[in-house]
């Protein structure tokens, strides 16, 4: 099959200027509804009418129409295909500096010092409230479990509960 030039509405051979003319807003629409990104569109817009001027043989094109919209189709599943990557990569990026800070020496000494005030913290509280607190925090359990497991009303172990979290704030504090 021997390319046919397309030819203009007057009948003149295709130029790039002239695609440019004729396509140029079409195509930032057609990017616009898919990236929602005015600049972008027209980035990609640009983009795109680069490409087909670095190809010789603009004016033997039978379907610019058909060319332009199928290369654009293509340029937004690779825009799709990288940000798809790029957003993998940062988000392994991420998980990967935070365990890093996660594990570092003075995260360590900050956390195991914490953890030092909290147990002595916890050891100065009464019998009651301490092991209220365990229970609820630590092991998981409703208050009417542990007021059932006392004897006591569920206000009753609020109140615990509520003296216990009160008495660990003041350590925190330090």
């Amino acid at each position: 099959m021997t390319p046919h030039p397309h030819k203009t509405p007057t009948g003149e051979t295709a130029s790039l200027s002239h695609l440019y003319k004729q396509y140029n807003l079409s195509l930032q629409k057609f990017f616009m509804r898919r990236v929602r990104s005015r600049e972008e569109a027209q980035d990609m817009t640009h983009d795109l009418l680069l490409k087909l001027a670095r190809q010789s043989d603009i004016e033997k094109m039978e379907n610019p129409e058909g060319y332009l919209f199928t290369a654009a189709s293509n340029a937004l599943k690779d825009r799709a295909r990288h940000n798809h990557i790029a957003t993998r990569y940062l988000s392994e990026t991420l998980s990967t500096e935070k365990n890093i800070e996660a594990l570092s020496p003075e995260r360590v000494l900050i956390s195991k010092q914490s953890l030092e005030r909290i147990m002595l913290a916890l050891e100065k509280l009464d019998e009651r409230a301490r092991e209220v607190f365990i229970l609820h925090r630590l092991e998981s359990m409703k208050y009417a479990d542990i007021a059932r497991m006392y004897g006591l009303s569920v206000s009753s172990i609020e109140k615990d509960m509520i003296r216990a979290i009160a008495h660990l704030a003041r350590y925190a504090e330090f």
